[in-house]
């Protein structure tokens, strides 16, 4: 998962700047949906390439709750976010979260969960240099002739 240059700049800026948790305040993204638990958004920040995939939309998936783990969440909540996720998966989502202790995750003590909806078409190589930033992709192919549907 990687961004181009400009939203890993916009990304960088904004982690920069973060006081409290980023994501206890969901009336600052683009709510899609919102259950009695939890609300489904759109990244303001959200990779441009998955999987080898151009990016076509970016969500998340946000308990209200403030918890760094989904084990810490009751099971209605539990319950909530698995509905969720297997609607949003039915519509042709990936499903990912990173764990409250992995280094990557970029907003460690509240739980979250990415959906992401890419193209079919494939890069057949990409070259990712952190410093100095440098993503190249190489020769996109289709799978098929259709692409992922919105």
């Amino acid at each position: 998962m990687y961004r181009f240059k400009k939203n890993y700049k916009n990304y960088l800026r904004y982690n920069k700047h973060i006081r409290a948790c980023a994501l206890c305040a969901p009336e600052d993204f683009t709510i899609i949906e919102q259950t009695e638990y939890a609300v489904v958004v759109v990244n303001n920040y959200p990779y441009d390439i998955w999987e080898q995939s151009v990016v076509l939309e970016h969500l998340m998936v946000l308990p209200l709750e403030h918890k760094a783990n989904l084990s810490e969440l009751s099971p209605a909540i539990q319950n909530d976010i698995m509905a969720l996720l297997a609607a949003y998966e039915t519509m042709g989502y990936n499903i990912y979260a990173r764990s409250a202790n992995s280094k990557h995750r970029s907003v460690a003590h509240h739980q979250h969960t990415h959906l992401i909806k890419i193209t079919n078409d494939y890069a057949r190589a990409s070259l990712y240099i952190e410093k100095p930033y440098l993503l190249k992709i190489f020769g996109r192919h289709a799978k098929s002739k259709k692409t992922a549907q919105n």
